[in-house]
C-alpha cells in the first residue's frame, strides 16, 4: 500500500486554509502515472523574501523564484519538501493573465513532478515537464472538487 503523509506549513498569513486544495491536488496526482513515492511530503508556503533566502542558500541564486523542491530520502521515509512562493504566484497571475489559484496549483504540480523524477534543465526536459504539468492541470481541473486557493 502506497502511503504518503502530507505536512503543510502555511507561513503566508494571507493564504486562507490551503489544506483542502492541497489534499485534492495530491489525491489526483497519486491517482495518475506521476505518483510521489511514499513517506512524508512537506509543503511550505512562503513570501518572496523567504524564497529568495532559500534560493540563495541552496542554489546560489538570490533572485525570486516560484517553487523550490528538495528531493526525497527513502532511507528517512521522506518523500520530499516543496517551498512555494505565494508572492510569485500573485505576481505571475497578473503577468500571465491567469488566476492566482491556477498559478499556485501549477507550482505544487511542478514541485511534485520534480519529486516524481522530472527535471527542467535542458530543452527536452522542459518540454516533458510542461507536457506533464498540462496533463496534471487538466486532470485536477476535471476531477478535483476541492476549493480553490484563496487569499484573505
Amino acid at each position: 500500500m502506497h502511503s504518503l503523509h502530507i505536512e503543510i506549513a502555511n507561513q503566508y498569513t494571507q493564504l486562507k486554509n490551503p489544506e483542502a486544495r492541497i489534499n485534492g491536488i495530491i489525491d489526483s496526482i497519486q491517482k495518475s502515472k506521476f505518483k510521489i513515492r511514499e513517506g512524508t511530503l512537506s509543503i511550505v508556503f512562503v513570501d518572496e523574501a523567504t524564497i529568495c533566502k532559500i534560493h540563495e542558500q541552496f542554489l546560489g541564486d538570490p533572485s525570486p523564484t516560484d517553487v523550490i523542491t528538495f528531493p526525497q530520502d527513502s532511507s528517512q521515509n521522506f518523500a520530499g519538501e516543496i517551498f512555494i512562493s505565494v508572492d510569485q504566484a500573485k505576481h505571475n497571475a497578473k503577468e500571465f493573465e491567469t488566476t492566482f489559484n491556477d498559478e499556485l496549483t501549477l507550482y505544487l504540480i511542478h514541485g511534485c513532478l520534480h519529486l516524481f523524477g522530472l527535471n527542467d534543465k535542458t530543452e527536452a526536459e522542459k518540454y516533458d515537464m510542461r507536457k506533464a504539468e498540462s496533463e496534471l492541470m487538466r486532470l485536477i481541473n476535471n476531477t478535483s472538487s476541492s476549493p480553490p486557493f484563496q487569499l484573505n
